[in-house]
């Protein structure tokens, strides 16, 4: 059965690839809020985001956490190490939601971004946009406000979800946390409640039952 699909950063691969990364892998399920490796620790695996969402932070000596990427479906984490026989994990990785992946041992992903040189091709443009991106969210955490901060994050997920309704609107699962989204931008639980209260009596975000929300990314950018 096929599990992987040519969204998120596998958009535009060849079937013929997804089937090779699969016949090297095996799908595992693990429980929200289960850790999936420690930062610092030998990579031996890469792991495919069949279904789920996935932080990857770092965490200090006194527990604070910044996440420094969101993992969705059709992505793959970490993103370094293929030619460091050395490498080790960068960073923790937890799962926020139940998650599937596809795992693929270190040295079989290897070969695969060997034999497929658009892999490679695709992952060297993907850490290039990645790049852009913290660089985005360093500068917004010293000239921006919180409010935009997190209305940059829900903009993000709403397109990375794809599940357009009508009239612009976006339907995303609230898999985050208050926590969560707490970690991502740099600022206190109780700021991004007070945000949240905010964009929903603004119209900007609205409430469509347990865990589901809709965000529309035009109204946030007013």
């Amino acid at each position: 059965m096929s599990v992987l699909r040519a969204e998120g950063w596998l958009k535009d691969q060849h079937e013929s690839v997804l089937r090779q990364i699969e016949s090297r892998g095996r799908l595992r399920s693990y429980q929200a809020k289960t850790l999936v490796f420690l930062k610092g620790k030998s990579l031996t695996h890469y792991f495919f985001v069949v279904k789920g969402l996935v932080a990857v932070y770092r965490q200090n000596s006194e527990g604070k956490r910044w996440i420094a990427s969101l993992i969705g479906e059709g992505t793959f984490f970490p993103h370094i190490g293929f030619d460091r026989p050395s490498a080790v994990y960068p960073a923790n990785a937890e799962t926020l939601t139940e998650c599937t992946f596809l795992i693929v041992h270190r040295k079989d992903m290897v070969c695969l971004m060997r034999e497929y040189p658009s892999l490679q091709e695709h992952l060297t443009q993907f850490l290039s946009e990645k790049n852009q991106e913290l660089m985005t969210r360093c500068s917004d955490s010293l000239l921006e406000s919180a409010a935009h901060r997190l209305a940059q994050l829900l903009k993000q997920l709403a397109l990375q979800s794809e599940a357009q309704a009508e009239d612009g609107w976006y339907l995303i699962s609230d898999t985050l946390t208050e926590e969560n989204m707490a970690d991502y931008i740099g600022v206190t639980q109780e700021t991004v409640s007070r945000i949240m209260s905010r964009f929903y009596q603004g119209n900007k975000v609205k409430r469509v039952g347990r865990k589901k929300i809709y965000v529309n990314p035009e109204q946030l950018d007013r």
